[in-house]
């Protein structure tokens, strides 16, 4: 298992460390910094060793360490360094971090970042400015990065969307169960499940939607816009098939209490059921 992670790992390890490489160089011998430490951090911090280079979340860790070392740098010219310094200068940097984005990773870099610009004399890291200098280009390498050589953005929706639907067909696979059964858990238990999965139906849909943005913008993988555009839409209808899901399961948990005879509508659900695991 360890030897199957370093070769899934192997070429995005690669593809970011070369960046760092690219961030440094351009910091110090392009911008003329002599000690850019905060370059092949920003890049490397925003690639990352995973294979899932989406545009979104490059530019969200980007901003993150921007955001985190600006307001931090700007914050301890003022107030200086110390614990409570930390605590302060941690909490503003969250805390705007969240509000320019609703992201945990742009929040979470925003914070370690300014931990750093704490603890970090400025003389040892170029300066003030010259730290957000070069955060700024260490996320610019990593964005061009991310632009020049993306991820093909099909695979993640593909995934997140075989996820979704087969979810629907396991809950209306329950109803089916319930109604031939008469088992008012069954459809107890389809409603429960149909509502534990929003999260990946609301997932898909925001997916698709960056995903779509991201094909766009990259000159690869703009032919793939327009299945892009329709695994969107259908994000759309699933989601509204797993809401009438939760509705029927509702409905068949009162029936099947109630004492009605459901026999005769277990097959025709049992034919939904199937027709669903065929779009999964």
């Amino acid at each position: 298992q360890g030897w199957a992670r370093v070769r899934r790992a192997f070429g995005p390890v690669l593809l970011a460390s070369l960046a760092a490489g690219v961030a440094w160089f351009v910091a110090r011998d392009v911008v003329g910094h002599p000690n850019p430490f905060f370059a092949p951090v920003s890049a490397w911090l925003a690639l990352g060793f995973a294979a899932d280079r989406r545009l979104r979340k490059v530019a969200e860790l980007a901003i993150g360490v921007a955001v985190g070392v600006a307001l931090a740098d700007l914050l301890v010219q003022w107030i200086g360094s110390g614990a409570v310094q930390v605590a302060v200068v941690l909490a503003a940097s969250a805390l705007v971090a969240r509000f320019l984005g609703r992201g945990d990773l742009l929040a979470m870099q925003a914070g370690v970042q300014a931990i750093v610009i704490v603890g970090l004399p400025a003389a040892e890291s170029g300066g003030a400015l010259g730290r957000w200098v070069d955060a700024l280009v260490g996320g610019a390498v990593a964005l061009a990065v991310a632009t020049l050589l993306p991820q093909d953005p099909r695979s993640r929706v593909r995934s997140l969307a075989h996820e979704a639907v087969t979810e629907i067909a396991g809950v209306v696979h329950l109803l089916a169960r319930g109604l031939e059964s008469a088992d008012p858990d069954d459809a107890a238990e389809a409603l429960t499940r149909g509502r534990a999965s929003q999260p990946v139906l609301d997932q898909w849909r925001e997916e698709a939607g960056a995903a779509r943005y991201n094909a766009r913008v990259s000159p690869a993988f703009r032919r793939h816009t327009g299945e892009l555009e329709k695994l969107e839409a259908s994000a759309v209808l699933a989601d509204r098939a797993m809401r009438n899901a939760r509705v029927l399961a509702r409905r068949c948990v009162q029936v099947v209490s109630d004492g009605h005879d459901t026999a005769h509508l277990a097959g025709l659900v049992a034919a939904v059921a199937a027709a669903t695991d065929d779009l999964a």
